[in-house]
């Protein structure tokens, strides 16, 4: 029985639909299914990767991380967000690393305040 990939593998690895703005062997960037703001856009690694060892890769994070600026400052001009969730309390659901770039309105604060 063969085993089923997470989605973010699923995506990046072609094996279902995405809006893809920028794939090669080790990334690819993509729509987020969410759609809470004009733009949400997921950077993911192609290899299944921890949030953890995503940022601790001193290869990889670095290219995304620039991908993500250069990509951020052409669709949002007027400001962006770039963020990763880590565990529980940080509203992660995928386990597969990723850096979300949200933005094309004002964001507001980071948390709910109440």
């Amino acid at each position: 029985m063969k085993t089923k990939l997470c989605i973010l593998c699923e995506v990046s690895n072609g094996q279902s639909p995405g809006n893809i703005y920028y794939q090669d062997a080790e990334i690819t960037v993509f729509d987020n299914i969410l759609d809470w703001v004009p733009v949400m856009i997921l950077f993911v690694p192609k290899q299944h990767i921890s949030q953890k060892q995503l940022w601790a890769d001193s290869i990889l994070f670095p290219k995304i991380a620039k991908m993500a600026v250069d990509l951020g400052e052409k669709m949002c001009p007027d400001g962006y967000r770039l963020l990763s969730n880590f565990g529980l309390d940080g509203l992660q659901t995928q386990q597969h690393g990723h850096l979300h770039l949200l933005g094309g309105q004002r964001l507001g604060f980071y948390v709910n305040r109440d």
